[in-house]
């Protein structure tokens, strides 16, 4: 009886977190033909959901995945550009760092991304938006980061964890629970093994 009542425990929010396709990393940051070709398979995968939003990074590769992803999906939905989704470097430990960024720097855009978690990830972001599924597409630091903070685990962690491009990720507000539980992360299973790429 328990695990029935937990199996038909009502889905109140959905987040769905998809990483940018591959992209040129100078000077445009455009997407390559096969980042292009990972953001349609992407949408043929997101084209199961009814989103209420989607949402995107203002960083060149984020949106062009995501006016891919539009497209394909036929959404009727705006994009919505939020700099706070934006790549950031949420910490890194000395050896992993190499003097590649600064204290300041890494302070920075650690405030970013607790920002981004406030944001999306809150109490009231979740009693404001219960019954909707919104569409987050961004980078593979803050994603791991946001997943990392929505588990309750050390945020540092996010360095040991990785995301392909195009991985989905997805976090759902499970009313049994009464709070936000990770259903899966990295999803590629969309992608065919020869066109997954993480760079």
């Amino acid at each position: 009886m328990i695990l029935t009542n937990i199996l038909k425990g009502k889905i109140h929010l959905k987040i769905i977190l998809l990483r940018h396709g591959q992209y040129l990393r100078s000077p445009t940051e455009k997407l390559t033909d096969l980042g292009r070709k990972q953001a349609k398979y992407a949408a043929k995968r997101l084209s199961e959901y009814q989103f209420d939003g989607v949402i995107s990074s203002t960083m060149p590769r984020a949106i062009e995945t995501a006016n891919i992803v539009i497209k394909e999906m036929k959404s009727r939905h705006k994009l919505i550009n939020d700099s706070i989704l934006c790549e950031c470097v949420p910490g890194l430990s000395a050896k992993e760092n190499k003097a590649k960024y600064t204290e300041a720097e890494m302070l920075k855009d650690k405030k970013q991304a607790e920002r981004a978690f406030k944001k999306y990830f809150s109490k009231k972001f979740q009693k404001e938006n219960m019954g909707k599924t919104f569409l987050l597409i961004c980078h593979g630091n803050i994603i791991r980061y946001l997943v990392c903070k929505n588990l309750n685990i050390d945020p540092a962690t996010w360095t040991m964890m990785d995301i392909q491009q195009c991985g989905i990720t997805i976090v759902e507000y499970m009313e049994y629970k009464k709070k936000l539980i990770l259903i899966s992360h990295n999803e590629t299973g969309h992608i065919p093994l020869k066109h997954r790429t993480f760079m």
